[in-house]
């Protein structure tokens, strides 16, 4: 009576296309994930060239560690358990409410359909070359469609790379020429497959990158950083690293003045730009990465960044202070005995610590003696409350009791949840924060609970004309999104990064289009790291202004 909707065997994910469920339902990808006894529906929304989705438990249980899921020829969805000598069960999923559950045809989408068919043209000329894959792909490097701009680099990267070299190197679009010098270091400085077990010919690719690298370096060192959005920025530095990882670390003074390019926007409001920066600077030597990363190592609201900072940190060899080794490894001996996390993690955290102290001089290892041993376990750092994903938190999940956000709330918490989800970086409240975003100090005033949730939760749904994003597209084919903060006869200020003041000039006379986004610029799932109970919480901090003799905070 079971038979499997998709191609081959059951692996743990279906498509449930023939299931009698509501449309919602029938569209969504169910993934099992037996570590945690959850059935996942994944609803897939086309975007662009490819597709977005959004995920929720739609099966859960105690004791209900799952392996696998199919979709009988009953319209009824089954689900296996058990596995590592527990109980296995066989469990049947059916519909009884009063929705539609006949078969309902996927929604057509042209703009999307076209996308897509772009990238399967693109596509065509992976692996293989072809006279007219240069002037079908080099325009489609700056889309701004993630997918369309990867299949046109590596379309580019199986042609010659004389025949596209040129155009790249003088690309004047920030994201054309990001992307297209990943496709030069990749082209250009790796061996095809089939001749990696000729050492001659991984030799010979590897002295043609070298070559290559200064021109490289020299084009991606034109782009101004603060002028990048966040995705450029990152993006670039991506690029940067990839040169070194596949041609090798610069002479003086070239990995210099990259690490001074870098070091001028680190830190940044955006983690993730962080994230890559200490990397990056760490590698290169940079004289100031460590103060700057033990700074954001102190400031990270999450275990997981943390983390992140002193594992970089562990192989900057030389530049450390007395007391900054000893708040590095003062943090470890916390972390170990603190933190949570895998049957290794204890482990890799020793390791850590033992790289860390392989670049220790004697005199050193002397004067942090104590510290070294783990007796000093005072946090010269300061850490925050680990925080790591809780749910995909949908309006569904927390409508039937936002209620509870309106009484007997805690303040403290709510503060706490503002600050570790980064509101203040783009939302003025109060006297301080930033500007990108609306100001929230009045959101009491406007706001009830459900549409503060709403706000959270959906940020695309309603965004208010004065921080309407736009798509603006110029004369050469650059395609920039972000915020128009000025606009006269002679040009156009854009706002490209959510987390910087610096803005894009446009003049008027180089602007092709200009449309409205559907997106926000805030990004969704900002709230995922949180329990319930502390999104109630930022919720009646945010309608209270900041002031915790709200009634929200009153004792119930």
């Amino acid at each position: 009576a079971v038979a499997n909707t998709g191609k081959g065997s059951p692996t743990g994910v279906t498509f449930a296309y023939t299931a009698r469920f509501p449309a919602k339902y029938q569209h969504a990808l169910y993934a099992c994930d037996w570590a945690y006894g959850t059935l996942y529906a994944v609803h897939i929304a086309p975007q662009g060239a490819g597709y977005t989705g959004t995920f929720e438990p739609f099966a859960v249980a105690k004791g209900w560690d799952v392996t696998d899921v199919v979709v009988g020829n009953d319209g009824a969805m089954y689900v296996t358990i058990g596995g590592r000598g527990t109980q296995s069960g066989l469990y049947r999923i059916t519909y009884t409410g009063p929705e539609n559950t006949t078969p309902a045809a996927p929604q057509a989408d042209a703009a999307t359909a076209q996308a897509r068919e772009t990238r399967r043209k693109l596509e065509s000329f992976h692996g293989r070359q072809d006279p007219a894959a240069v002037s079908t792909a080099l325009p489609l490097l700056n889309s701004p469609d993630r997918y369309l701009r990867f299949a046109a680099r590596v379309a580019l990267e199986s042609q010659p790379v004389d025949s596209w070299k040129d155009q790249v190197l003088n690309e004047k679009r920030p994201t054309a020429l990001i992307n297209g010098t990943v496709g030069l270091i990749r082209a250009a400085a790796t061996a095809p497959p089939e001749l990696l077990t000729n050492a001659q010919q991984v030799t010979k690719y590897a002295e043609a990158g070298k070559v290559l690298q200064p021109a490289i370096l020299d084009a991606l060192n034109r782009l101004d950083l603060k002028r990048l959005s966040e995705e450029q920025q990152l993006e670039l530095i991506r690029a940067y690293d990839l040169a070194f990882i596949r041609m090798g670390r610069p002479p003086e003074p070239a990995g210099q003045v990259v690490a001074a390019r870098i070091d001028a926007i680190f830190p940044s409001p955006s983690p993730a730009v962080n994230r890559e920066a200490v990397q990056l600077l760490a590698y290169l030597g940079s004289q100031s990465v460590i103060t700057k990363g033990l700074a954001l190592m102190s400031k990270a609201t999450t275990q997981e960044d943390q983390f992140h900072y002193a594992f970089v940190l562990r192989n900057v060899p030389a530049g450390w202070t007395l007391d900054q080794r000893k708040a590095y490894f003062a943090w470890v001996n916390h972390a170990t005995a603190n933190y949570k996390g895998g049957n290794s993690f204890k482990k890799f955290l020793a390791r850590m610590k033992d790289d860390a102290a392989k670049s220790l001089t004697d005199q050193e290892r002397v004067a942090l003696d104590t510290v070294l041993k783990g007796d000093v376990t005072a946090v010269a750092v300061k850490t925050m409350k680990p925080r790591q994903f809780v749910r995909n938190w949908q309006m569904q999940d927390l409508l039937p009791e936002i209620d509870q956000a309106s009484a007997g709330r805690d303040f403290e918490r709510g503060k706490e949840v503002y600050e570790a989800a980064q509101c203040a970086a783009c939302h003025r409240f109060g006297q301080d924060g930033g500007a990108t975003g609306p100001d929230l100090t009045g959101v009491g005033n406007r706001f009830n609970p459900v549409d503060s949730l709403e706000a959270i939760l959906l940020p695309s749904k309603v965004i208010s004309d004065q921080y309407q994003t736009y798509l603006v597209e110029t004369t050469d084919g650059d395609m920039n999104t972000g915020r128009i903060t000025y606009e006269d006869d002679n040009k156009l200020d854009l706002a490209t990064n959510p987390f910087s003041t610096d803005v894009l000039s446009i003049p008027k006379k180089e602007l092709k289009s200009k449309s409205v986004a559907k997106m926000s610029m805030m990004p969704p799932g900002l709230v995922d790291n949180f329990t319930k109970e502390e999104i109630f919480d930022l919720i009646a901090y945010l309608r209270s202004g900041g002031d915790p003799k709200d009634k929200a905070f009153a004792p119930k």
